[in-house]
């Protein structure tokens, strides 16, 4: 008996919250762009990232470093009609450089949508502040 209602208890409640749901159409989509500071010029070795606007991050992000040009590019495997917005951040300059920033600073890009599958997205960053690693 214990058995049986330990089965029913997993059918249940534990398998749905394991599903995907199949309504939801994932692709493969390319984001590239440049991030740039309040001079605009490039900024070497920092951390871009996309993540849902509207909802939690489920595993990992999908990311990138910027190269020496300040430019960044990456596939993320997105949901279609779903916003998401691109983050450059100076924390992944510490652990690539071992400088540290002055201060932690953060910029995102307004929300964009993929409509369609192996679409590309072109996106600026620009840092309203300069950004000074020591």
């Amino acid at each position: 008996m214990r058995l049986f209602l330990l089965t029913i208890f997993f059918a249940l409640f534990l398998i749905p919250c394991f599903a995907q749901d199949k309504s939801l159409i994932y692709s493969e989509n390319k984001i590239l762009g440049r991030v740039l500071d309040n001079k605009s010029r490039p900024i070497s070795k920092i951390r871009v990232c996309a993540y849902p606007a509207e909802r939690p991050q489920q595993g990992r992000a999908p990311c990138s470093t910027t190269d020496d040009d300040g430019n960044f590019n990456f596939n993320a495997n997105i949901i279609i009609d779903e916003k998401y917005v691109v983050c450059a951040s100076t924390l992944w300059a510490l652990i690539r450089t071992n400088k540290f920033p002055k201060k932690y600073q953060e910029t995102c890009s307004e929300p964009i949508i993929f409509r369609t599958k192996e679409e590309s997205k072109e996106i600026e960053l620009r840092f309203k502040v300069k950004v000074k690693l020591k």
